[in-house]
């Protein structure tokens, strides 16, 4: 669940659990323990204002871990898109000779 629709379920759930978030500490608090152990790495050693603020900065560090992610997923298909694909290289051993499917053994 990103941390968007992680802070509307939150809050309306708070609703119902008045007793457990009394005061907006509680609520940062609680939130901030909900997080993913990803973001939650990130964001609990700091401390925000307000609720509102801590609840920006998770998104802010999960916009920025989602492009990182993109980022990095872009240049591992570009890396392996350069290489040669595993059929190229058997075709190529096939043809040189140092291969062979029949016997299942390599010839010399």
């Amino acid at each position: 669940m990103n941390v968007s629709k992680y802070e509307k379920e939150f809050v309306r759930l708070s609703k119902y659990a008045q007793k457990l978030v009394t005061t907006e500490s509680d609520m940062y608090r609680r939130f901030e323990w909900g997080l993913n152990e990803d973001l939650y790495v990130y964001v609990v050693g700091l401390n925000f204002e307000d609720f509102s603020s801590l609840v920006e900065r998770a998104q802010k560090i999960e916009e920025g871990m989602k492009r990182q992610s993109d980022k990095n997923l872009g240049q591992r298909v570009a890396t392996s898109s350069k290489a040669p694909s595993v059929t190229k290289k058997v075709r190529d051993l096939r043809e040189s000779g140092n291969i062979s499917f029949t016997s299942g053994q390599r010839s010399k």
